[in-house]
């Protein structure tokens, strides 16, 4: 859930699509009310395509990428290793509920702009653009969606010696600091 906060943009498609038609979103990951299982929020255009497709079939599928990076053996003092590419990811079917009363969709704007502001100094609200605000959430749709499926892939150095999962830590601290932490959290758990 943690990388997720991280990386909030996902892909999304309705599975009933006639083309692999993904959509670019932002997300929000928690507990609903009531709800004892993670629950995936958003939110995207009404005139979105997804829109249609996810009325006619409330089943989608929504693909998630953590960090990621390239790392070149120059960084290794083990220079036999290959180079590698370092990621984690997500696979996640889910069944959709979709909102376009104007107080869900102003409850979920408010709540992601509420996430991601909190990293920024200045406390930016939706308040601040006055009447604009409501003329862009009338153009939003809302949703809530559980996770029937989820697959998870991710090589983050777990088959590595410990000489080289520590090379790698350190070149990525430089390089990628967030995937170096999600790397080093991951090995901590496993190891």
């Amino acid at each position: 859930k943690s990388a997720m906060v991280k990386q909030p943009l996902v892909w999304m498609n309705g599975l009933n699509s006639q083309a692999l038609d993904f959509t670019l979103i932002p997300v929000r990951v928690g507990f609903g009310s009531g709800a004892d299982r993670l629950q995936i929020y958003g939110h995207f255009a009404r005139r979105n395509p997804l829109a249609e497709a996810l009325l006619s079939n409330a089943h989608a599928v929504i693909l998630w990428r953590a960090e990621n990076g390239y790392m070149s053996p120059t960084s290794l003092s083990d220079r036999t290793q290959a180079p590698t590419w370092l990621y984690a990811s997500a696979r996640f079917s889910v069944k959709v509920r979709l909102y376009g009363d104007q107080h869900s969709v102003n409850k979920e704007l408010q709540q992601i702009v509420s996430d991601m502001e909190r990293h920024h100094s200045g406390n930016w609200a939706t308040s601040e653009m006055g009447a604009r605000y409501d003329k862009l959430a009338r153009g939003v749709i809302a949703f809530e969606a559980d996770i029937v499926d989820l697959q998870i892939k991710f090589k983050l150095a777990q088959d590595e010696r410990s000489d080289v999962r520590s090379d790698l830590e350190r070149a990525l601290s430089v390089d990628h600091p967030e995937l170096a932490k999600l790397v080093q959290k991951h090995n901590q758990e496993i190891f």
